[in-house]
């Protein structure tokens, strides 16, 4: 297979995919090796980059121009050292080995994770600013460090409630606009939240069913992610001081 593609383009989906593959000497490698890999989906004009560590999937898709149909694995760690001196990369795949230009590498025969099977038809939309977004869960971080990464999230149909506690720290609390078409109470990891905005500007979207089951977030890639277990009587109080302050803002 031989493929050409913008390499700014690539480059900078491989950078934003990286972030969800999990750690070479993580416990979820041990068991599936292909969690510490980047999918590499070529389709008719499209390449499709994806990387799961088992809590999290993030998948972009960019142009190219392809003469066949191919799909293969590579390390996350080494594709992230490549770095192009051209305006146009090429890709070939022949037998067990990728080739970026002149980086040869690889291919992992682990079998990848089911991308069709995360699928979910989401009902829930809210529609947020991904500077006030980013300005909370870089504070909020501070707090959740000492509580396994834990942020609570409720929204209304025009603000959202960030919080975490942490026993040396207290506290935090914060109150963004937000556009959404049904209240909903979540909790998430922060690092993966953080992961997901870090390079995300304008608004973004963010697709919900159910507290419990994965949400997507789209920002500059698709990043579905598992939610954290909740105290449903931990969000009754904070759903009250949520609608206090809106009272009073209004």
């Amino acid at each position: 297979m031989f493929a050409i593609v913008n390499a700014k383009e690539l480059k900078a989906a491989i950078n934003a995919v990286a972030r969800a593959a999990a750690k070479p000497n993580s416990r979820e490698v041990a068991r599936c090796p292909a969690l510490a890999t980047i999918r590499f989906s070529f389709t008719g004009d499209k390449l499709e980059l994806a990387a799961c560590d088992g809590f999290r999937l993030a998948t972009l898709t960019i142009d190219c121009q392809s003469d066949t149909d191919a799909v293969c694995l590579v390390n996350a760690g080494t594709v992230k050292k490549w770095k192009s001196k051209s305006a146009l990369a090429t890709i070939t795949i022949d037998g067990d080995a990728l080739t970026l230009d002149q980086l040869k590498l690889s291919i992992d025969p682990s079998e990848y994770v089911d991308l069709d099977s995360l699928d979910i038809d989401h009902n829930i939309t809210i529609t947020v600013s991904a500077a006030d977004l980013k300005q909370s869960i870089k504070a909020v971080k501070v707090f959740a460090k000492d509580n396994s990464n834990f942020v609570r999230f409720i929204t209304t149909d025009a603000a959202m409630l960030i919080h975490s506690a942490s026993a040396e720290w207290g506290d935090y609390t914060g109150l963004i606009p937000c556009q959404s078409n049904a209240e909903i109470e979540f909790a998430a990891n922060c690092t993966y939240l953080w992961d997901a905005l870090v390079n995300a500007k304008g608004d973004i979207t963010i697709n919900m069913t159910e507290r419990w089951l994965p949400f997507e977030i789209h920002s500059t890639a698709r990043w579905t992610i598992m939610p954290m277990s909740i105290d449903e009587s931990d969000f009754q109080h904070r759903r009250e001081y949520m609608h206090r302050k809106q009272e009073a803002a209004a």
